[in-house]
C-alpha cells in the first residue's frame, strides 16, 4: 500500500496568527530540570498574548520556576491535510483587573464555542472557577507553523 501525501511546508505568519485566533484548545509545553511536561489547555489569543487558566498544580509550579514555554495548536482535517502553529513565549501570572479581564475573554470564547455547537454544553460555576484559578498569559515572542495539503482548501 502506498501513501501519497502532499508536501509539508511552512505557514506564513498571517496563517499562524489565524490558526491561533481560531483555536480554543492547544497543548502547552513547559520544562524544568530534566522533565518536559505537555498538557492540553483552553485559551484565548489576543496578539501578542495567549490567555489561559489552571488550578495551582504541577504545570503552574513548573512555569513559575521556568517561565519559558510553548503552545502548539493544530487543525487536523485528515492524515494528509492539517496545519500546526507553535507560539513560544514567557509565562506571566495575572492578578486583579487583568485577571478578571482575561477570565471574561476565556468565558466569552467558551460560551461562543458552545453556542456554535463546537463544544458540548457546560455546567460550571464561573465565580468559583475564578476564585480557584491561577489566571495567566503567555507573552508570545516567536511563532512558527507547518502545514500539509492545500492550505487554502483547509480554511474553515
Amino acid at each position: 500500500m502506498k501513501f501519497d501525501h502532499g508536501k509539508i511546508d511552512f505557514l506564513e505568519k498571517t496563517d499562524v496568527l489565524e490558526t491561533l485566533e481560531r483555536g480554543s484548545i492547544g497543548h502547552l509545553g513547559c520544562f524544568l530540570a530534566d522533565e518536559v511536561y505537555v498538557v492540553p489547555i483552553t485559551y484565548v489569543f489576543e496578539n501578542p498574548y495567549i490567555y489561559s487558566h489552571s488550578k495551582d498544580g504541577k504545570k503552574i509550579s513548573m512555569m513559575r520556576k521556568n517561565p519559558q514555554v510553548c503552545i502548539e495548536v493544530e487543525e487536523i482535517y485528515d492524515m494528509f491535510a492539517w496545519r500546526s502553529a507553535i507560539a513560544w513565549g514567557r509565562y506571566e501570572e495575572l492578578h486583579g483587573d487583568e485577571a478578571a479581564t482575561a477570565m471574561r475573554m476565556l468565558i466569552k470564547k467558551i460560551t461562543h464555542q458552545i453556542a456554535n455547537g463546537k463544544s458540548s454544553s457546560l455546567e460550571m460555576d464561573f465565580d468559583a472557577l475564578f476564585e480557584e484559578a491561577v489566571i495567566y498569559r503567555i507573552h508570545v515572542s516567536k511563532l512558527s507553523g507547518r502545514f500539509e495539503g492545500n492550505l487554502h482548501a483547509l480554511r474553515p
